[in-house]
Parts: C-alpha cells; sequence; structure tokens
C-alpha cells in the first residue's frame, strides 16, 4: 500500500518553495509541512544546484539541538536587486 501525495511537486522543489516564501526551514519543519524525512539531503541537493544556503545552529528550550537553515537572496548575495527569474536563469 502506498501514500497517495497530495503535492505533486518533488520533495527538493517543496523545500526550494517554502525556502524562497518563506526564507528559512528546520528539519522538524520540514517533517511536519511536507512529510520530509531527511531535509539535510534536499539541502544539499539546492545546493549542488548553486543556491547558496547557509545553516544556523541552534537549541530550543530543553537543550535540544537543531538547524535553521536560511536560504541567502540574490539581492543580498550580491547587494543589488536581482529577481529570482534571472538568478535561476543564470544557473541553467
Amino acid at each position: 500500500m502506498s501514500a497517495k501525495r497530495i503535492n505533486k511537486l518533488p520533495m527538493v522543489e517543496m523545500v526550494l518553495q517554502h525556502l524562497i516564501e518563506v526564507g528559512n526551514i528546520t528539519g522538524l519543519e520540514a517533517g511536519a509541512l511536507y512529510k520530509c524525512r531527511h531535509l539535510p539531503r534536499r539541502i544539499k541537493d539546492l545546493r549542488d544546484r548553486g543556491l547558496d544556503i547557509t545553516s544556523e545552529t541552534k537549541w530550543d528550550t530543553t537543550g535540544q539541538r537543531y538547524v535553521r537553515y536560511h536560504l541567502e537572496t540574490p539581492r543580498r548575495r550580491c547587494g543589488r536587486g536581482i529577481s529570482w527569474n534571472s538568478f535561476f536563469r543564470g544557473m541553467s
């Protein structure tokens, strides 16, 4: 028996869409929202595409460590306004 996937996008595309819309994500958020079981692998896939994603290690109130991944926007990376479309066109 296989589970039906409501969202037809590949997992890496769902994570990328979330990063573009929200700017950051944790493994717990990815698991709860997208049923993503291994976020570090999806982040590696996106980094391999040339995206600038930074990792920030944090601790919750119980002392549990977690990582929050941040997508560095083209504007922030280049110091000037660049659209996502032109950024992604340059990647292909």
